[in-house]
């Protein structure tokens, strides 16, 4: 466990099986023996995909706050940055979506 300027942190060596994905139970066991749920915690969650873990996090820690972040996913590639798009993309209605989501994977399969 780690400690800086009043933050704490946990780092998890590999599982001899799987990944942190599919060991949240050990996870959760290790936050429920060093982490009491109160306002001031903030589990900072910077990796893609993992619902599983968030899910227990929010369940075993309902005072907590949980933040996501989300990064370098592939269907960003083709807007090259382009805030405008981004934008125009999600103002987009559901049919609009769908036509968009089609579109970047056709460039990022065959572009």
């Amino acid at each position: 466990m780690g400690r800086w300027k009043g933050i704490q942190w946990m780092e998890f060596p590999l599982f001899l099986q799987g990944n942190f994905i599919v060991n949240v139970d050990i996870i959760r066991f290790f936050f429920l023996m060093y982490v009491a749920d109160n306002s001031n915690n903030v589990f900072f969650i910077n990796h893609f995909p993992c619902s599983d873990l968030m899910s227990v996090i929010k369940k075993t820690f309902p005072f907590s706050k949980v933040v996501f972040a989300i990064y370098d996913l592939g269907w960003t590639k083709p807007l090259l940055g382009n805030v405008a798009l981004y934008k125009q993309i999600l103002k987009a209605s559901n049919r609009k979506l769908l036509l968009i989501k089609k579109a970047l994977s056709n460039n990022l399969l065959h572009g």
